[in-house]
C-alpha cells in the first residue's frame, strides 16, 4: 500500500484539489458521487534488482482517471494532475520517490450511465520502500 500512499500525497496538492475538493479516491468513484473527481489505481509494482540502506527500490504503473461533467472540465482536471505529478522527487508519504514519469494518456470519452467525461493518465513512479 506505499505507492497508493505516496500518490495521495502527491495528488493532495492546491492545484488539484482547488478543482477536486476532497473528490480524490483510490479505486473506485467517490462515494459523494460529486464532480470534478479523480480516481486512481495501482497497475504494477515491480522490485528492482536493488537494495540500499533506502530500502528496497520498485517501480509501480499508476493510472489515474479524472472525471467530469463537461470534457473540457475533465482534460484540465488530468493537466492539472500532470503539472503536479511529473518527474516529482523527494520524500512522499514517508518513501523516497525517485522520479514520477508521465506515460500514456486516453482520450476523453463519455460515460453515458453516469452522464460524465473521463479521460487517463498513465505514471511511472520509481520509489524506495
Amino acid at each position: 500500500m506505499s505507492l497508493e500512499a505516496v500518490i495521495a500525497n502527491l495528488l493532495n496538492v492546491a492545484s488539484v484539489k482547488a478543482i477536486t475538493g476532497d473528490r480524490i479516491s483510490l479505486a473506485q468513484r467517490p462515494a459523494d458521487g460529486g464532480y470534478p473527481a479523480l480516481v486512481y489505481n495501482v497497475e504494477e509494482v515491480e522490485t528492482m534488482n536493488h537494495f540500499s540502506e533506502s530500502g528496497a527500490l520498485r517501480q509501480g504503473r499508476v493510472l489515474v482517471t479524472a472525471l467530469a461533467v463537461e470534457p473540457t472540465a475533465a482534460v484540465s482536471l488530468r493537466q492539472a494532475v500532470v503539472n503536479a505529478m511529473r518527474h516529482q522527487r523527494g520524500t512522499f508519504a514517508g518513501h523516497r520517490v525517485l522520479d514520477v514519469l508521465q506515460d500514456s494518456s486516453g482520450g476523453t470519452e463519455r460515460d453515458n450511465d453516469a452522464g460524465i467525461w473521463m479521460t487517463t493518465q498513465d505514471f511511472v513512479v520509481t520509489f524506495y520502500e
